[in-house]
């Protein structure tokens, strides 16, 4: 596995980490199950949505889509870890739909996050100059393995011996974990040639001398 690859999976699973809790979260905030999962999946749903087009003419223009990533892993880590808290002072304010409607606020900011990490993900693999193909289904293949894991292991093993508010702040050092000192490097590969190029390679330089 790639470092790349390793990267794209831990997110994966902090990512269904952050979800799981939250949707819990959420339905002890407005009593109810059913509603703390629609509204859950509206605010995430819309939240990925919205990072993803917002981050989309970024992510093509920027110069360091690696340093965003990274800065984006850090932002969702610190909200992440943050929002038990905030979701506490929510808990005593009016009724379920106003409680619903500040924590659909609080929790926009780090899907928008997650979705906006993913056309950065496609930016850095074409950044490594392999085939936008088979790039594309490596890092959409390594982050949903580790969403799965992230979905299997939070309620069967994590939440059970950490708590909610301990699986979030294990999330968020996944998040910080995975991107790295300066998140995992992306290897360029040097653009490959054809078998004419290759062949007229020594007669170029030797003409050149």
């Amino acid at each position: 596995m790639r470092p790349s690859d390793l990267v794209f999976f831990v997110s994966g699973a902090a990512a269904l980490l952050h979800q799981t809790v939250w949707i819990r979260l959420l339905a002890r905030l407005v009593d109810s199950d059913s509603a703390g999962m629609a509204v859950f999946l509206a605010v995430f749903i819309g939240g990925m949505g919205l990072g993803a087009w917002l981050a989309g003419p970024l992510a093509r223009r920027t110069a360091g889509p690696l340093r965003m990533f990274c800065l984006l892993e850090l932002g969702l880590a610190t909200w992440a870890a943050l929002s038990p808290f905030a979701l506490e002072f929510i808990e005593p304010t009016g009724g379920a739909a106003t409680r619903a409607l500040l924590a659909a606020g609080l929790l926009l900011a780090p899907t928008a996050a997650m979705g906006a990490t993913f056309p950065l993900m496609g930016r850095l693999m074409i950044a490594s100059r392999e085939a936008a193909g088979s790039a594309t289904a490596a890092f959409y293949g390594a982050n949903t393995l580790g969403a799965a894991a992230g979905a299997l292991l939070g309620p069967l093993a994590v939440m059970p011996l950490l708590g909610l508010t301990g699986t979030l702040l294990a999330a968020a050092g996944l998040d910080v974990v995975g991107r790295g000192p300066r998140g995992a490097p992306v290897r360029r590969r040097p653009p490959t040639r054809s078998l004419g190029e290759t062949l007229l390679a020594p007669g170029a330089r030797a003409s050149g001398e």
